[in-house]
């Protein structure tokens, strides 16, 4: 199991190993390290927080070479519950697939 990333890296760096491998499924995009917070968090420090994240990064040279040393990544953007989707679309995928998996070791 890996990720895209690896997969392009594998291609580009050993091409004739790339060629003995066998995709057999692709998950849907995974959001990459989302942040998330508590709901019961006072609503000022969700926005301190917030604030803090959303303008790392914009504050000149040293904070995007900190970024790209850290995260490799330009900054952060804003997002919803919703990027969380294809994570719990997986774990249904997964537990529907033990399940099915157990159901038919037992024969039931």
């Amino acid at each position: 199991m890996t990720n895209s990333e690896t997969m392009d890296k594998l291609k580009d760096r050993m091409p004739e190993k790339f060629k003995d491998l066998r995709i057999v499924w692709t998950s849907p995009l995974i959001p990459l390290d989302p942040l998330v917070m508590r709901k019961d968090l006072p609503q000022a420090t969700k926005d301190k927080v917030k604030q803090f994240f959303y303008s790392y990064g914009t504050g000149g040279q040293q904070e995007k070479d900190n970024l790209m040393k850290l995260t490799k990544l330009s900054g952060f953007k804003p997002s919803t519950n919703a990027q969380l989707t294809p994570v719990r679309q997986l774990e249904l995928f997964r537990d529907r697939s033990k399940l099915v998996w157990c159901c038919t070791l037992s024969g039931t």
